[in-house]
């Protein structure tokens, strides 16, 4: 069952972040919403030209986006952990048009049972008013550490405290 309000995703809440997927602060971005269900997302969009490779055909790699964006914002709305994607795999079935209402939907199918295993999540994306799957993709998430934070990401001290259970200690 899909909740009718759309999430507030913490990517969304971090004040320095330029989300591609999800920050609406990201003139160029798509700019997702997100709705919970039982054991994943999902989401309504709808892509103009400017995302298009050859003429009245999405770019691959902002499919590739839209289900990464779905598939790794699950494990953050259901677990509370950030993550790295390690794996990604898309199978394109059908080429995406632009000003065609589509819908995704992410699972989460896997938990990690110890520090060395990872999350598995899959995706599809359909027509918005039926079940035909256009895209499907699986994924691998690893839980991004406090030193990961500070090596990698570009989060001004004091604000990734917020973010408490989202982020693994390495101690």
């Amino acid at each position: 069952m899909q909740s009718n309000q759309a999430i507030r995703l913490i990517g969304e809440q971090m004040e320095q972040s330029n989300c591609f997927g999800c920050s609406p602060r990201n003139a160029a971005g798509l700019s997702l919403s997100m709705y919970k269900i039982s054991d994943g997302l999902t989401t309504t969009f709808t892509l103009p030209t400017r995302y298009e490779s050859y003429p009245g055909i999405i770019h691959g790699g902002i499919v590739s986006t839209v289900l990464d964006e779905v598939m790794g914002n699950v494990i953050a709305v259901h677990d509370e952990r950030l993550c790295f994607t390690t794996t990604l795999r898309v199978k394109f079935l059908e080429p995406l048009h632009p000003d065609v209402p589509y819908r995704c939907v992410a699972r989460l199918v896997h938990r990690p049972g110890s520090d060395r295993e990872l999350y598995k999540v899959t995706g599809e994306i359909h027509p918005a008013d039926r079940d035909e799957a256009l895209a499907m993709a699986s994924a691998s998430y690893r839980w991004i550490t406090d030193d990961q934070v500070d090596m990698e990401m570009a989060i001004v001290p004091g604000e990734i405290e917020k973010y408490g259970s989202y982020i693994k200690e390495s101690r």
